[in-house]
This record gives structure tokens, C-alpha cells and sequence, in this order.
């Protein structure tokens, strides 16, 4: 069954009266135990998993499918309300998620004059990429980079 969709990002939760004093009433987000137990996810450093969080909060679903996977960013000033205070901290924590595959990037801005207001943006690779009305190029199927990733052998 799938669940409603919400305004504000997520899938409700559906809670029945007999549980409600079990459950907090409100939005998850859907990670396969797949992903989450994964070599990728798993070890992957506290900025990372929270810059992951932030990312994947920005997720719309509707009718149980994405509708705005690659129009996620990860700003700094997004960042600091989730307690990364340093821009440098902030770039390496998205470039372990590249590098990992559980996230790719769909805009590259160029700090020019036209760009410098407009992030680059990003897509979760469990899920396809959403057109966005344009803003990116969609496809039909999740590339799933996560699952290919390795660690280095040193």
C-alpha cells in the first residue's frame, strides 16, 4: 500500500489509534536496508551522513515516487542549520558523497556573474532523476553508484 504524500517532503506515516502513544505521527523518509547497511553508507563520516540527511530532507514525494530528485542542493547556509559551520568542512563532506556514489551532481555553477546566486544542485542515486521542470536532465532509472563503490585498498 503505498502511502500519501505530504506538503512537506516525505511519506506520512499512517497510525492507527491503538499505536499512536508507540509512534511519532509525521514524515519519513524511505532508505532501503540495502543502502543503509551498505560498505558506502555505513562507513561514511559524521559530516557526510549529516550533509546526506540534509540532502535527502529536501526530497518530495508524491503518489510514492520522487518529484524533485536533482533539484536538491546543499548550501553553506543550509549547512549551518544543521551545525557544519565551515564551508571547507561542508565541500569535503559532498565530495565523500560523490565519490561514494549515493549522490551526483546535476548543476554545476559557475561563479560568474549570472551564476553566483544559484547553487549546484544535486540527486540521491537510490532514486531517478526528477526533470524538474527543466532545470535538469531526467532519466528513467536510479543509477545507483552506491552499489559499485569500493574503498580504497591501502
Amino acid at each position: 500500500m503505498l502511502l500519501p504524500a505530504t506538503p512537506y517532503g516525505g511519506i506520512m506515516s499512517k497510525l492507527s489509534s491503538k499505536h499512536s502513544k508507540r509512534r511519532v505521527n509525521g514524515i519519513f523518509y524511505p532508505l532501503p536496508a540495502c543502502l543503509v547497511n551498505s560498505e558506502s553508507f555505513r562507513t561514511l563520516s559524521p559530516m557526510a551522513n549529516k550533509v546526506f540527511m540534509l540532502i535527502l530532507s529536501q526530497v518530495r514525494f508524491k503518489g510514492g515516487t520522487t518529484v524533485n530528485n536533482g533539484d536538491l542542493s546543499a548550501t553553506f547556509t543550509q549547512a549551518q542549520a544543521w551545525g557544519i559551520n565551515s564551508k571547507s568542512t561542508l565541500k569535503k563532506a559532498i565530495d565523500e558523497l560523490l565519490a561514494r556514489g549515493l549522490i551526483e551532481q546535476t548543476r554545476t555553477v559557475n561563479f560568474c556573474e549570472t551564476d553566483k546566486n544559484r547553487p549546484n544542485l544535486y540527486a540521491i542515486t537510490l532514486w531517478a532523476v526528477d526533470g524538474c521542470d527543466g532545470k535538469v536532465k531526467a532519466t528513467q532509472a536510479p543509477s545507483a553508484k552506491w552499489l559499485h563503490w569500493r574503498p580504497a585498498v591501502a
